[in-house]
């Protein structure tokens, strides 16, 4: 089994199961071409201060690369720790179905969503109850600011969440009521992330779009589309120049913040894409998860799928790699496996 799964994540082009009538020929995009909208005149200060932003970032990123050797040996490492790895603890959610989870920046609270429509917040490890914020509507994701835990007060903007009603909710740590809200989307909101900066927030709509809101005026300052279904999830690069977009289309788009252009073309899943993220240090991995059971890892150097992962036997929910050196994948699938 371990050589066949080799085999396949090395292959997995070459094998696609009845290529002719399933796979998605070259170009089928062209069938969907992509329409930009004009934005407010608040987006070109935002495209100029993003660059300015990001090119910062990204001499910081390389002046901070560390040589192939030092690698090799925290690699080792890390290996050794995940080796031992074990459930610390276990703690009931909610009485409905939890839907989504994340760990704060400073590690030591966790975010859950859930169907009943409450987001609580956790301590980590104890998973005590700290924290419970009080939505309407069942809640597809709730998300931590990126500064939260860290330099951000308790009652200022820590947490975000988003609903099927189109709701997306701004929290702060010190009130189970919402300290204010985006304008409401005329349909569902998957989710939702903050750009690394912590001045915008995106936010994934079933009605084929993302979009990108500035958090301190709350105002819509693009709104893009793309995709021909849902847009599922979205990930920023970890300098902040791009952004990555799942649909439920089964492609991948990849959009320079700086240019409001599509500059890369994620093609190669069989079946809709659940979740996507950018590696959190090496500015050019992404992988994505989808429907059809595999995860793929894509290097946006190449522009090109580099590696499938068939790990798992039902669709994969949710794949991340390990905050900070991103030396790990996790994956979450509908096999109950992790």
């Amino acid at each position: 089994r371990i050589r066949l799964r080799e085999f396949l994540a090395e292959r997995g082009e070459v094998l696609k199961t009845d290529a002719k009538a399933t796979s998605k020929q070259p170009g089928t995009q062209d069938q969907h071409p992509t329409w930009y909208h004009e934005g407010p005149t608040q987006l070109r200060a935002a495209r100029l201060w993003l660059a300015d932003w990001t090119i910062a970032r990204a001499k910081a990123r390389f002046a901070a690369t560390s040589t192939s050797e030092t690698r090799g040996v925290r690699l080792h490492e890390m290996q050794q720790r995940a080796r031992s790895l074990t459930a610390l603890c276990s703690q009931i959610g909610d009485t409905r179905p939890l839907c989504y989870c994340e760990v704060s920046p400073n590690s030591s609270l966790l975010a859950t969503s859930s169907w009943s429509g409450l987001c609580k917040v956790w301590t980590i490890p104890q998973c005590d109850l700290q924290l419970t914020l009080r939505g309407d509507y069942a809640v597809g994701a709730v998300v931590w600011h990126p500064q939260a835990t860290i330099t951000i007060q308790p009652n200022e903007v820590n947490l975000a969440s988003c609903d099927v009603n189109g709701s997306v909710r701004l929290w702060s740590l010190q009130s189970d009521t919402e300290i204010d809200s985006l304008p409401s989307h005329q349909c569902k909101v998957n989710k939702l992330a903050f750009h690394p900066c912590g001045r915008y927030l995106a936010t994934c709509c079933s009605d084929q779009s993302w979009r990108l809101w500035d958090v301190a005026h709350k105002k819509e300052l693009l709104y893009q589309e793309g995709h021909s279904r849902a847009v599922q999830d979205i990930s920023f690069q970890c300098d902040g120049s791009l952004a990555v977009t799942a649909g439920l289309d089964a492609y991948g788009r990849v959009w320079d913040l700086r240019t409001g252009r599509c500059v890369v073309f994620l093609e190669g899943h069989l079946r809709g894409l659940l979740s996507v993220h950018c590696h959190p240090s090496d500015g050019y991995s992404v992988a994505t998860s989808s429907e059809d059971h595999t995860i793929r890892i894509w290097d946006l150097r190449k522009r090109e799928c580099v590696y499938t992962i068939p790990a798992h036997t039902g669709l994969v929910s949710r794949c991340r790699f390990e905050r900070g050196s991103g030396d790990f994948l996790v994956s979450a699938s509908h096999d109950s496996l992790i």
